[in-house]
């Protein structure tokens, strides 16, 4: 396998390749093109983060959509998608490669460090990293993993879930609210749809919140190529999972409904604002100087 990722653009990961078929599992915008942010902090509007982003594996901090949180103005997506990061080859051997990526928030007051590693005769990357408030303040925040993968025809998704909700603000398809008990979801017409084989039949633009999993980890499987994608994750920091699904169903810019993808992505929250999940209670906070370490394994699977 091989990744390919971006430093001036949030070190986005931009290619996740299984080299047998040279199939690339992450989403690229069909009629897009990469561009390196112009805005150093934080983009405001969806206009102009889809101007500078077509897609991959980025992480989101510390909101999903724009808000205003002590004083500070926090764009679309948050700070990381747009900032520049430094890396340096810690290991560069036949059998292991191991990166080491860091980057300073410039509107909160993060640091983060990350280690990517890949090792000989393994379809797996690892990703070690450790965030750290550098203030003398308590800091909220959300913090998502957010690769957005292929959708493919007949593909099957296994997500050991048991409760999730649909977002009212993102539901082309599905009944907004529940509770409901996973795989089954309604539509608007009252009909109940199994989310674990997809894409459905219909249009659809949706974002799920899980709420309750009983282990940290998800599996995407395409049966026509014989292979799939699994990430696994720390549960007792990132305690939700949100799941994007987005078959065509929305038009005009910057989607042109040419989108066809599925997203699930760690969190540490929900729902997509940061102020409306601190009113909720739902959501993370470091105190002055503390830090927070994490280790995910996305692998490649080639059997179900």
């Amino acid at each position: 396998m091989s990744i390919t990722l971006l430093l001036d653009a949030g070190s986005r990961i931009i290619e996740f390749i299984y080299k047998p078929l040279g199939y690339n599992f992450i989403w690229r915008h069909p009629l897009l093109k990469i561009r390196k942010p112009f805005c150093l902090a934080s983009i405001s509007t969806s206009n102009l983060i889809f101007d500078y982003w077509d897609g991959g594996w980025d992480e989101v901090f510390p909101t999903g959509l724009p808000c205003t949180y002590k004083g500070a103005d926090f764009g679309m997506l948050g700070e990381l998608i747009v900032s520049s990061w430094h890396c340096v080859i810690e290991e560069d051997a036949p059998d292991e490669v191991c990166a080491h990526l860091w980057t300073d928030t410039i509107r909160a007051p993060f640091r983060f460090h990350k280690w990517l590693t890949l090792r000989k005769d393994e379809k797996t990357l690892y990703i070690r990293e450790i965030v750290k408030n550098r203030s003398k303040e308590y800091f909220e925040f959300l913090w998502l993993h957010h690769p957005l993968l292929k959708l493919l025809p007949r593909a099957r998704v296994e997500i050991p879930g048991e409760e999730f909700l649909v977002e009212p603000r993102q539901c082309k398809l599905l009944e907004p609210g529940g509770p409901y008990r996973w795989p089954i979801a309604r539509d608007k017409t009252g009909n109940d749809i199994d989310l674990r084989v997809l894409p459905p039949t219909n249009e659809a633009w949706e974002l799920l919140y899980f709420t309750r999993l009983k282990d940290g980890y998800y599996k995407v499987f395409y049966p026509d190529l014989k292979i799939g994608f699994s990430l696994f994750f720390p549960k007792e920091v990132f305690k939700f999972l949100w799941m994007a699904l987005l078959n065509g169903g929305e038009h005009n810019y910057p989607w042109y409904g040419s989108t066809y993808a599925i997203g699930l992505y760690p969190a540490t929250g929900y729902p997509f604002i940061l102020t409306e999940a601190i009113k909720e209670g739902v959501v993370s906070k470091l105190g002055p100087n503390e830090s927070l370490e994490v280790e995910l394994k996305a692998s490649i699977i080639t059997e179900e």
